[in-house]
């Protein structure tokens, strides 16, 4: 047996619901593979589940653990796919013994590598279960692989709504509608191992049927370890987490997984994360480019059609041409095509003949008789089909014999080609036979006037042009914004889409670059990329910073060089010469070079760009791969370079150069030409035009090279030059700062003749190298060469920039020199700004602004680059000096302006600066996170240009934004960082504000001693109290002071330093602060608030955001100490948004900590909600060694501790906090130490006494707050007020983390929750709590537990021996249950107990008006329906909503006593596909007592203990009612809670019997109704009939007897020719005739089955009916060549049928399908018993016949109409006469006699098509007759 001509099934493996699995041999290969054929589902339904790019998708994965899908195919109507065959197991066969642990260990982590790489794809296995993982054994390695990953959404049952997978397997959350996820694979891991370790499923049926109904069910499985004790305790834990209800608590991804099986045991498993890239990498390389497959998708139409094609895919390797195809055809997997797919190699390249081989002998020897062109074929060709290829090559062939061959193969191909279109693939072209292009050419001519088509791929563009009349299609090469989406998505599995950042454009552009867009280039360059270690992932991806370096792979470098291997000879040579040409290549040029006419040319750049040599861009053309023009290069001879780069410069000699490519390639060109003078003039044109661009760093480096050209002793460069070459360097340096890039030059510059710019140069260079006195001694020497006024000037100017760094007094002597001289703008510019300078430098600010803006002011506009160059340094200036006197605004707009001036002109040299001065700006207003950013910039800028004081003025601001973020630790390390910068430039800039800011930083952190140490080694004479200057150093003092608690140094430090004037310097802000902090150190609050008052004004004017958030913290603790609750909370709702915006960390822990102090003054807190803030700020704030802060906390615990008489708690914080202070408080003075202790109650003896934080009492108030609850819950009667009232109570009592209230039900045992808090959406305990939970309720007391560091307390609810519910209450680690909080609990359970009970009744109560409401609306609905089916429907669906039922049932007996489901619906009101689990036993109780029959718990009721269904599907609640109507029984109601035994119906007997009436007196009015409706249509069919006979005869017989008497009439009056036309005449009035007596004879049966009741019956076989009919439209067909096939069941019974009416229908439907199905079509005529639930009749089994076509189909807005009696598809088709002919036209009566067949044998028919595919008509019939 072979699968689509070429894989022979060797074994059947197995059956599936829609699939056979099959062993196979491929015949081409020899390989073993697996084949699925999707034998039981439609190509069509497959396709709307899994689309061709899907399959395409999923050929791609590759993985050592998974089972590779290789290929799709099909055969007929059935796709199938193959995949790799492994010779395993399923895993059910493994049994776990102590021994296999390491087993089981291996099979998880082999599962997880497998699900990783679908995950890493998006793809989810969703069907992970024992059967769907195989494995083998190799020694003692056990090999695993996963299959049917991808196909679990493949479903029979096109309308279903199942869930895809097998049920134990799947995870909870599934069931609750959730869409799947990762957990959800993790979870049926979790079931794979349970079943493996244990030899059962983790949930029984029923558990997991209550989970499918979606309520609050709390199961766990059966520890394993209970099950097996062979499995270890870490191994259990590992199963139970992957079984988890919740999915957040599974692991989160396989990685993890694998971590966690190597903490847990020995073995370590290897999870590569370079591994995983690669593999990654290769999964995401999946790139199909359907626009290409969907166009050739688009020739199918003309081909179907008889227009035939020959495409031809081309392009090089690496572009997805294989994709293409492969989508192509996974489109086309249907039975309406032959096709065939074969990849040439170079030993397979016959690819037609080879195809044709495999065709043939798929075939039986009678089908093979029917192609006589095989009859015909040469002895070689026949060798060749049904011999060996070997034995062919032995015998010779003709030319005439190779003809004929062609001919046979020809005529086989346009014979299968009438059946249904061929579509031949051939894949890799390049290597076919050339016999294969001599038969497709001989073919082609051909081809275009049939149902064939061939797609070709070929990379070799010269192969194809061998073709005649193909289609081209070239496969180009992706854009550079294809190229980026493909990167961008190759790169994304690294990071979460949290933390996703695109990939550098840089690294794009230079990919791009390298690969040409190819693919297949860009994922080899990406991959040698991370095995280099040059891209690499480390919590993050690492990109490489420059590939300019980078060489290509030798995989992708052999793909260039077969590229080349495929040009033409000729072309090849030309190409050589291109090479060596460096500009682009316009065809112009091409042709200069080599000389070529334009048909040459033609050739050429077809041959290059379909070969992917040369690429077009525009007008011009390039090479494509840098190493194809490099080895092209490589292969000319040096005097070919010299000789096409002389051509080059000659071809643009008289031409203007205007672009920069072109002028580059020049340059190129002249230096291969050895043409230095031509070098040096195009790298001067590179440079103006630079210049004019403002491309100041190119033109830098261009004039660097013009330079370097200049030394040359080959060219004779005039000094005049020289020295204007000098000069332009000079100035693109000064824009760049790239001094250290033109140090090479100095040893040249040494050697040339004494001239100004040289030494000015070398000066301007050591001044950017902070080489200060080197740059005098060049400035000096270049005095001496100076020539002209100019020259003077810009050395005074230079003199005035270097004395400003060492002596200002000699700066204004060279300013002075200055400001007599005649001055350019530029120049005048720099001369105001050194004057301004020099004003800062004296401290006259004013003077210096005013020099400044009053220039600026008379400025006119200009643009010129040297004007724009000094306005920047100018407009710096001006915002540093406005900085100073913190006037923010002006400072903003000038600095801001510098910096924009700087980006326009790209002028980078002050950038670092500008940054710089802007991020101290922002940090005067303490705006810490910009100011940050800026520096963070500046360093970026000072670091390239290796500016090292700018670079440590950097580390400084941020140093400083740090201290204000409260990062103090790392504002240390940058501090450090630039105090070591500034010294290894043997300079002392800013080592004074590094001083001030280490002191700020220090005194934060880890202890007084580390401030207090620093400010010994200092600023020692601050312990005196003696400030020479006030700066931030000193500040930090005053506060250390005031945190000492030293009141009395704090009043010296201000009284002995009286000669420090504060409003003179700016400082009147931290004046009053000090005043304050003395005040607050004297517990003077009200005093130091009034001195805050004015210091956050002052801070205010200057807007100083730190400051004033600062003065907001201590007017807060102001208000605190003053116990004025209300105004420091309203301070602080002021102060913290201001706070966390500007990220200042410290004051928002230090606003935190006040919060917590100020809670203990509130009675309404509870102390344990304090306590538990305190640990959770402990263990957050640990890193940040806020140590003043901690003391704090501590002081807040033991304080509470003491409050609630915790005195064992309280001893021990206590001893903490005493070795805590002693810890902070080393290495200062004594006195300030002793202090400190003192004033914290260090040496406190009686701990009682521990009173530093005022806390009011709660004991008094807590059960009163009870009591308040309990009386408002009295006068409410909403329930969802009293949860609230109830969760208010108990977090006001004890402040639980958690706590779950649980109510119990007695009639389904089990709990629901009735409040919870903190508990998160899922609403789920930790059942591990169950035992104590039951322990509770048996001492009926209270039970405290620790678990997990955590502190329960469960509270059983219960009256006498009946439960009620339960409270479970939990801390966070806190602290245990107090007495106090147990003996309230105790006072509290029996109020919470009997409010339980209140509720349950209020509840009752409630819930009985409610169902009266209900009642009502039910009542209100169905008096409304009057069709009896809606109606029973309706009934059933408003029962199920009424008793919160799980599925409900309209029960029904036919007149033979057997039972019929008429309506059965579930909880969603869908249909259900099976009535299993109804109880018979209830139904015949209710049915044999006339009675409601209800049970609450069906399984212990004693009535029904014997009744099989209660007991297998374990029914709890069951309700089964008669329904009367007219003393009759109509009906039973049957509603029961399957799979939802938590689920309470409601079964009120006085409310049921109310709705029971209401149903009854519904059916009893629509039954009336109907019966008027029945006597209403008898009277209108009568009339209808009479109507419609009237139309037939004026319609059907006015037009034969028209017709009949012009023929008459013509015979009367012998009108005609001869003898012949009266032949025709006469059998022309015949047929007329046989029309007229047809019609009657239809309209006769016609009326004879509408007027007709009933049919007599008799017993008949089908098979026998449909034998016969098969036989009678045999003979009808077998003109059209139809295939008419026969399909019935075995063994169907006889029917009681009418056999003369019977016959009729189905052929009436064969004739039907015959019409309108094409010549050679297929119809089918089968019978079977009934399989769906839609073809029963009454619920009872039923016979089904149809008949199917592969015709034209019906439209489907037709199908309504196909019935109606007259009705033909004439109005849609042209019409020919006829029985059987093709569309022939017909009375119209055919299906609607059928119809009315089937209704008179209580059938029913239908129909199924779609347009152009097929018609498919069903009747169905009882099988027994009513009688």
């Amino acid at each position: 047996m072979f699968i689509d001509h070429r894989y022979e099934v060797l074994e059947h493996l197995g059956t599936g619901a829609w699939a056979n699995v099959y062993k196979v041999r491929d015949i081409r290969s020899g390989k073993l593979y697996s084949l699925k054929l999707f034998q039981y589902v439609s190509s069509d339904d497959l396709y709307s589940r899994f689309s061709a790019e899907e399959m395409h998708h999923i050929t791609r994965l590759e993985h050592p653990n998974l089972s590779h899908t290789v290929d799709f195919g099909h055969v007929a109507d059935h796709i199938y796919y193959i995949s790799e065959y492994f010779e395993g197991k399923p895993l059910t066969g493994v049994k776990f013994t102590k021994a296999k642990l390491g087993q089981i260990y291996d099979i998880a982590i082999q599962i997880c590598y497998a699900l990783h790489a679908l995950h890493t794809q998006n793809i989810l296995h969703k069907d992970l279960k024992l059967e769907n993982v195989l494995y083998r054994t190799e020694g003692n390695t056990i090999i695993l692989k996963l299959i049917d990953y991808g196909f679990s959404k493949v479903d029979t049952t096109k309308d279903s709504q199942a869930v895809s997978g097998t049920l134990p397997y799947l995870a909870p959350e599934i069931y609750l509608g959730k869409p799947a996820s990762k957990a959800s694979d993790f979870y049926a891991l979790g079931v794979i191992l349970y079943k493996l370790t244990t030899g059962s499923f983790p949930f029984s049926v029923d558990q997991i049927n209550a989970l499918i109904t979606g309520g609050n069910q709390y199961f766990i499985p059966s520890f394993p370890s209970e099950l097996n004790k062979d499995i270890p305790l870490s191994l259990e834990k590992f199963i139970l987490r992957l079984l988890d209800q919740n999915p957040d608590n599974r692991f989160a991804s396989c990685e993890e997984i694998v971590h966690y099986i190597n903490r847990t045991q020995s073995f370590q498993y290897p999870f590569s994360v370079s591994w995983s890239m690669i593999n990654t990498l290769h999964f995401n390389s999946y790139l199909v480019r359907d626009k290409y497959s969907h166009q050739i998708l688009d020739y199918i139409p003309a081909v179907e059609k008889g227009n035939g094609k020959i495409i031809s895919v081309t392009g090089g390797d690496g572009l997805g041409k294989d994709s293409i195809i492969s989508l192509f055809r996974y489109h086309l997997l249907s039975g309406k095509y032959f096709i065939f797919d074969y990849t040439c190699s170079k030993s397979d390249h016959e690819a037609f003949f080879a195809l044709i081989k495999e065709f043939v002998q798929s075939l039986s020897p009678e089908e093979l008789q029917e192609y006589s062109g095989l009859k015909t074929i040469s002895e070689k060709f026949r060798c060749y089909l049904f011999g060996s290829e070997q034995e062919a090559k032995t015998v010779s062939q003709t030319s005439s014999e190779l003809k004929l061959d062609f001919e046979s193969v020809k005529s086989l191909l346009i014979d299968l080609s009438i059946n249904k279109p061929i579509i031949f693939i051939i894949r890799n072209f390049q290597y076919v036979h050339h016999n294969t292009i001599d038969f497709i050419n001989f073919m082609s001519s051909y081809i275009v006037k049939h149902r064939i088509m061939i797609v070709i791929t070929c990379n070799d563009y010269n192969k194809i042009n061998q073709i005649d009349h193909t289609v081209l299609m070239n496969i180009p090469t992706l854009n550079l914004d294809e190229s980026r989406n493909y990167i961008n998505r190759l790169l994304s599995g690294f990071s979460s889409s949290d933390n996703r950042d695109s990939v550098p454009e840089e690294l794009i552009n230079e990919i791009y670059r390298r690969s040409a867009g190819n693919p297949y280039f860009i994922v080899e360059i990406l991959i040698d990329l991370m095995q280099r270690r040059r891209l690499y992932y480390d919590k993050m991806l690492h990109y490489p910073a420059d590939l300019s370096d980078y060489q290509l792979s030798s995989r992708l470098l052999q793909s260039i060089h077969s590229r080349l291997s495929h040009l033409k000879d000729v072309n090849y040579l030309h190409l050589q010469k291109l090479s060596v040409v460096q500009t682009p290549l316009t065809r112009e040029l091409i042709i200069y070079i080599l000389k070529i006419k334009d048909s040459e040319l033609y050739s050429l750049l077809n041959d290059g760009i379909y070969h992917e040599i040369l690429k077009k861009q525009g007008k011009n053309y390039y090479f494509t791969f840098q190493e194809a023009k490099q080895r092209l290069f490589n292969e000319c001879r040096d005097k070919t370079h010299k000789l096409v780069s002389k051509r080059v410069l000659k071809f643009y000699a008289d031409e203007i150069i205007t672009d920069f490519e072109t002028c580059r390639g020049l340059i190129a060109n002249a230096f291969l030409a050895n043409d230095l003078i031509c070098a040096r003039l195009y790298y001067l044109r590179y440079y103006d035009m630079l210049n004019q661009e403002n491309e100041q760093e190119q033109a830098f480096f261009a004039i660097l090279n013009v330079l370097n050209l200049d030394f040359n002793p080959e060219l004779s460069i005039s000094l005049k030059d020289l020295i204007s070459d000098v000069k332009k360097l000079q100035e693109k340096m000064e824009f760049t700062g790239f001094y250290e890039r033109a140090k090479f030059i100095i040893q040249e510059l040494m050697n040339l003749p004494d001239f100004f710019e040289k030494y000015y140069l070398l000066g301007t260079i050591n001044i950017l190298a902070e080489n200060i006195q080197k740059a005098l001694e060049y400035f000096s020497i270049g005095e001496r060469n100076i020539i002209t006024g100019r020259q003077q000037l810009l050395l005074w100017l230079a003199y005035a920039q270097v004395f400003a760094k060492i002596d200002p007094s000699k700066m204004i002597l060279y300013v002075d020199k200055a400001l007599k001289q005649d001055m350019t703008l530029e120049l005048h510019i720099a001369f105001v700004d050194r004057l301004a300078v020099y004003h800062s430098l004296m401290k006259n600010w004013d003077m210096a602004i005013k020099t400044i803006a009053d220039f600026l002011e008379k400025l006119p506009p200009e643009h010129n680059t040297d004007v724009m160059y000094r306005l920047i340094v100018i407009h710096n200036d001006l915002g540093v000096f406005y900085s100073n006197q913190k006037n923010i605004d002006e400072a903003d707009e000038h600095l801001f302006t510098a910096l924009n001036i700087s980006r326009r002109y790209n002028i980078n040299r002050y950038l670092g600066l500008i940054y710089n001065n802007i991020s101290d700006l922002y940090l005067k207003q303490g705006l810490t996170v910009i100011s940050e950013h800026y520096s963070e910039l500046a360093y970026k800028y000072s670091d390239e240009l290796n500016f090292a004081m700018s670079k440590a003025l950097s580390l400084l601001n941020q140093g400083e934004a740090k201290i204000k973020m409260g990062d103090f630790v790392t504002a240390e390390q940058r501090l450090l960082e630039c105090e070591a910068l500034v010294l290894s430039k043997e300079s002392t800039n800013y080592l004074q504000s590094v001083k001030r800011n280490l002191a700020l930083a220090k005194s934060k952190i880890k202890g007084f001693g580390h401030y207090f140490s620093f400010i010994m080694d200092n600023e020692p004479e601050l312990i005196s109290c003696r400030i020479k200057e006030l700066n931030p150093l000193v500040k930090t003092y005053f506060y250390y002071l005031h945190e000492i608690g030293n009141a009395k140094k704090l009043r010296r430090l201000l009284s002995k330093n009286v000669h420090i004037n504060y409003k003179h310097i700016h400082e009147e802000e931290f004046y009053h602060n000090a005043l304050a902090l003395a005040s607050m150190a004297e517990k003077d609050f009200e005093g130091a608030l009034n001195e805050l008052k004015i210091a956050l004004r002052h801070a205010g004017e200057i807007n100083n955001n730190y400051a004033i958030a600062v003065f907001y913290v201590l007017q807060i603790r102001c208000y605190y100490g003053l116990k004025d609750v209300e105004r420091a909370r309203e301070l602080t709702e002021l102060a913290l948004p201001k706070i966390k915006e500007n990220h200042y960390r410290y004051w928002e822990c230090e606003l935190a900590v006040l919060a917590l102090k100020i809670d203990l003054l509130v009675p309404d807190i509870p102390l344990r909600s304090i306590l538990r803030k305190v640990n959770e700020y402990l263990d957050a704030w640990s890193n940040y060694e806020y140590y003043q802060l901690n003391v704090e906390l501590y002081q807040v615990k033991i304080q509470i501790f003491i409050e609630l008489k915790q005195e064992e708690l309280a001893e021990a914080e206590y001893a903490n906090y005493k070795k805590y202070l002693e810890n902070i408080t080393e290495n200062i003075r004594a006195d300030d130490r002793q202090n400190y202790l003192s004033i914290n109650l260090y040496y406190l003896n009686n701990l009682r006494k521990f009173n530093l934080l005022p806390i009011a009492s709660r004991t008094k108030d807590l059960m009163k707050k009870w009591n308040e609850m309990l009386f408002n819950i009295t006068n409410i009667n909403s329930i969802d007020r009293i949860k609230f009232l109830i969760e208010k109570g108990l977090i006001q009592v004890f402040s639980p983390w958690q706590f779950y209230l649980m109510k119990y039900s007695s009639k389904v045992s089990s709990y629901t929750c009735f409040q919870s808090y903190n508990t998160g959406k899922e609403n789920t305990f930790n059942t591990e709590l169950l035992p104590y939970i039951e322990r509770a309720f048996k001492i009926d007391n209270l039970v405290i537990l620790e678990q997990n560091n955590l502190h329960f307390m469960v509270v059983p609810f219960q009256i006498g021996s009946k439960r009620i519910g339960f409270l479970l209450l939990s801390d966070k680690s806190e602290m245990p249950f107090t007495k106090q909080e147990m003996s309230l609990m105790r006072d509290m359970k029996q109020h919470l107990a009997a409010l339980l009970v209140r509720i349950e009744d209020f509840s009752q109560i409630t819930l009985r008006i409610q169902k009266m409401n209900q009642l009502m609306a039910i009542t209100h609905e169905l008096m409304r329906i009057v069709n009896i089916n809606e109606l029973e429907r309706a009934i059933v669906s408003a029962c199920i909503d009424f008793t919160n039922s799980t599925r409900g049932f309209l029960i029904k007996r036919d007149s033979d006593g057997a039972i019929i489901y008429t309506v059965q619906l579930n909880a969603a009101k869908q249909i259900l596909p099976t009535v299993s689990g109804v109880s018979k036993t209830v139904l015949s109780l209710s049915q044999n007592t006339q009675e409601i029959v209800s049970t609450f718990n069906a399984v212990e009721d004693n009535r029904f203990k014997s009744a099989i269904s209660v007991q297998d599907y374990v029914l709890h609640t069951i309700f089964c009612a008669p329904i009367i109507v007219d003393n009759n029984v109509y009906g039973y109601i049957y509603l029961d809670n399957l799979n939802d035994n938590n689920r309470e119906m409601y079964l009120n007997t006085e409310i049921i019997k109310l709705l029971l009436e209401q149903i009854t007196i519904a059916l009893k009015n629509a039954m009336l109704y109907e019966n008027l409706l029945q006597k209403n249509n008898e009277l209108n069919t009568f009339e209808t009939l009479k109507d419609e006979f009237m139309a037939i005869v004026s319609h059907e017989l006015n037009t034969p007897l028209t017709t009949l008497q012009g023929y008459v009439t013509r015979l009367k009056r012998n009108l005609f020719a001869d003898e012949e036309e009266k032949k025709d005449i006469i059998n022309k009035i015949e047929n007329s005739v046989k029309k007229i007596i047809l019609t009657i004879n239809d309209i006769t049966t016609m009326n004879t089955y509408n007027l007709a009741k009933s049919l007599p019956f008799s017993t008949l076989s089908v098979q026998e009916i449909l034998e016969i009919i098969y036989q009678e439209v045999q003979i009808l067909s077998r003109k059209r060549k139809m295939f008419i096939k026969l399909e019935i069941e075995k063994d169907l019974p006889p029917i009681k049928a009418n056999w003369e009416a019977f016959h009729l229908m189905i052929y009436n439907l064969v004739l039907n399908a015959i019409r309108f199905t094409n010549d050679f079509g297929t119809v089918i005529i089968g019978a079977r018993k009934s399989a769906f639930q839609s073809e029963k009749i009454d619920g009872k089994e039923s016979l089904v016949i149809y008949v199917q076509d592969n015709g034209i189909g019906i439209p489907e807005y037709q199908l309504k109409n196909v019935f109606r009696k007259f009705y033909e598809l004439n109005e849609i088709y042209a019409h020919k006469s006829g029985t059987i002919e093709y569309r022939s036209s017909g009375l119209g009566l055919g299906l609607a006699t059928s119809k009315r067949i089937a209704e008179l044998h209580s059938g029913k028919i239908w129909i199924k098509s779609k347009e152009n595919e097929g018609t498919t008509v069903f009747v169905t019939i009882p099988i027994k007759q009513s009688k």
